[in-house]
């Protein structure tokens, strides 16, 4: 929901000073990622994950429906605009299916399924073996693209790094929404820390708290409504009435304003 924040925002300007509204909106989607991870399977579940955040005493509440079967396939319905000027339902569904290597986003307005493959992750590069090796700090001896001596760049990051923050702290075992699970307390710069809540059963954050004091910040994350059955299968699959279209980068989808 960040990347809508100057959607909702316009939204507002244009309520408050009296503006006529445009009568197409176009929601940004950008280039399918590689997974974050090996698909988790045989831990099917379904449930809403309630996001909530609190700036200033500005609070706003969000949600998104998400379902996974026993062969890792997962789908997430996410609204995408809140305003009584928009029709309901509406929210744009992203389908992801590792078994096929592809993931869908649907349109649920205009009925096109917009299809994205899922591109491998990057393979690690090694750093050159002259790095690190040399007697003599950021002297090449026989640089490998012209093959003279020379210098390696100049280490901005010796400068320029951020200071050091505490390790991860694990917080312990709890139970949240009926499952066991195992926190661990991040730093995320000097003023912010993030507890995420995780259930080793579905491999998944079940609360994440993320605050600020010195900012007056604070998120938090939960998914509830928790069913451990399996999902129907027409949930992960396209629907006969949808228009598939092939996407090879970002795309937009038109959002109707009435």
């Amino acid at each position: 929901m960040r990347s809508l924040m100057p959607v909702a925002l316009l939204f507002g300007a244009g309520i408050v000073l009296g503006q006529a509204l445009p009568k197409v909106w176009p929601i940004h989607i950008p280039t399918a990622q590689p997974l974050a991870g090996k698909p988790v399977v045989n831990a099917p579940y379904s449930g809403d994950r309630i996001e909530s955040e609190d700036v200033l005493n500005h609070k706003s509440t969000s949600s998104t429906r998400e379902y996974r079967d026993s062969a890792g396939r997962t789908r997430n319905e996410e609204p995408r605009l809140a305003s009584s000027h928009v029709p309901e339902p509406l929210a744009i569904v992203t389908i992801v299916d590792p078994v096929a290597g592809v993931q869908y986003v649907l349109d649920v307005e205009n009925k096109i399924a917009h299809r994205q493959v899922i591109p491998s992750p990057p393979e690690k590069v090694k750093a050159p073996s002259w790095r690190g090796s040399n007697p003599v700090p950021g002297y090449i001896p026989n640089d490998p693209i012209s093959g003279s001596p020379g210098f390696e760049p100049f280490p901005m990051d010796s400068v320029l790094s951020p200071p050091s923050l505490p390790r991860p702290k694990k917080l312990g075992s709890r139970v949240i929404e009926g499952l066991r699970t195992e926190g661990v307390r991040h730093h995320i710069d000097p003023q912010r820390t993030e507890d995420v809540w995780r259930s080793p059963e579905l491999e998944v954050p079940i609360l994440s708290e993320t605050s600020s004091g010195r900012l007056r910040y604070k998120r938090v994350e939960k998914l509830v409504n928790i069913n451990r059955r399996e999902p129907d299968p027409a949930l992960f699959q396209v629907p006969s009435n949808y228009r598939v279209v092939d996407e090879s980068g970002g795309f937009t989808i038109p959002i109707s304003v009435h």
